[in-house]
């Protein structure tokens, strides 16, 4: 299988590519009817191929990259312009010898039969219209590999899309710790007006230096979920004590929470057991989470509670007293390449992962993420629920 993407505008590293026929009709078809397939059986160096192309539109990630400089566009492209297409080629196996000699064989035995007479016809004719049922089976199966190549299709586009909002997660984690260095290290160099206390600097040092190690695990989990492809992945465990790692990650949560004027409360039960986890994994959960809440939830509180239940299984719950979402469209929150201004009815960009990093984080754990309304009625409830057997 040959696959390509080429468009009237390219790069101008491929102004001098020369595009063939099938390439040219295909389009100018497809501009103007982008909802319509564009298919052709061809010969090619003596071979029939069967040709398939689809329409392709620029989405805000193809706009970001086609409008940098470099690439000398001069801004010109825009979300959902006609960016041009992508073809799939397919040899077919050459049938036309094998037609043209039982063909051949039929007309000889036909004539002999002639002379011997009708009791050998009869098997000649229905030798012949065997010929004939096997070139419509031929018929057919030149539909279904259509088919299947238009399936195809589909599924590299969705793994495209699949691949663009999974960099626009890691952004997303990527922002928070950053911005806790950022602030902290602006309250230090007295950049924040009666913020900067003497007696503070060891604790606003400290709350860097943690935001660095944060980052840097972030970036290290990051690049090992690439590496073994996201689904693969597997958690390094550790013994975590929840009150050190709440308290460690706090300063993150309160930066991304201050900006939406939000205040953050937690609970920790008393004597609670450790936590067999990932700590960078643990910490992602929350941030991410929180995140979400400073950004869509309109609310004023953010309540982190951490317990054991009576299957003692430790449970991190995080409540907010904002909007909430309408419930049905708390599904939509767990789908990849669902955007999370979708779900929350917000007209910001969203996370694009919603909750499925979430769900894939507690998967790893053997555990699972609960999302409803809060029980006041009023915000939204997320419950991290981990097996019995990560209570230590």
């Amino acid at each position: 299988m040959d696959t390509s993407i080429y468009s009237n505008d390219p790069f101008p590293i491929r102004e001098d590519r020369v595009l063939d026929e099938f390439e040219r009709e295909s389009l100018a078809v497809l501009e103007r009817k982008p909802e319509e397939d564009f298919a052709q059986f061809i010969v090619k160096d003596g071979v029939e191929l069967i040709r398939y192309a689809r329409a392709m539109h620029m989405e805000e990630d193809c706009v970001a990259c086609h409008n940098q400089p470099e690439f000398e566009f001069d801004g010109l492209w825009e979300i959902g312009q006609f960016r041009g297409a992508r073809q799939v080629s397919l040899p077919i196996p050459i049938m036309a010898p094998i037609v043209d000699a039982a063909t051949t064989v039929s007309l000889v035995v036909a004539v002999i039969a002639s002379i011997v007479g009708g009791l050998i016809v009869l098997p000649v004719v229905r030798s012949l219209n065997q010929s004939l049922a096997d070139t419509r089976s031929l018929a057919e199966e030149r539909k279904d590999l259509a088919a299947d190549l238009d399936q195809k299709n589909k599924t590299l586009e969705a793994q495209r899309q699949s691949r663009s909002q999974l960099i626009a997660g890691i952004s997303h984690d990527l922002r928070s710790p950053l911005n806790a260095i950022l602030g902290f290290s602006d309250i230090l160099h007295g950049l924040v007006p009666g913020a900067n206390k003497p007696e503070m600097r060891a604790t606003y040092a400290e709350h860097i230096n943690e935001s660095g190690r944060y980052l840097q695990g972030l970036i290290e989990q990051i690049l090992e979920i690439s590496a073994n492809e996201a689904r693969d992945w597997k958690p390094r465990d550790v013994e975590i004590d929840m009150t050190t790692l709440v308290h460690s990650v706090r300063p993150i949560l309160e930066s991304s929470l201050s900006a939406a004027e939000m205040t953050l409360e937690t609970r920790i039960e008393d004597n609670l057991p450790l936590l067999r986890a990932d700590d960078r994994a643990v910490r992602r959960l929350l941030t991410n989470l929180v995140d979400n809440a400073a950004k869509y939830s309109r609310g004023s509180t953010m309540t982190i509670e951490v317990s054991r239940d009576e299957s003692n299984c430790i449970t991190i719950s995080l409540l907010d007293d904002g909007t909430g979402i309408d419930a049905a469209k708390l599904s939509a929150c767990r789908e990849l390449g669902e955007t999370t201004d979708n779900a929350f009815d917000q007209q910001e960009s969203g996370l694009g992962l919603g909750l499925w990093l979430v769900d894939l984080l507690m998967t790893a754990h053997g555990g699972v993420a609960n999302l409803d309304q809060a029980p006041n009625g009023h915000g939204l409830a997320v419950s991290l629920v981990f097996p019995s057997d990560r209570t230590i």
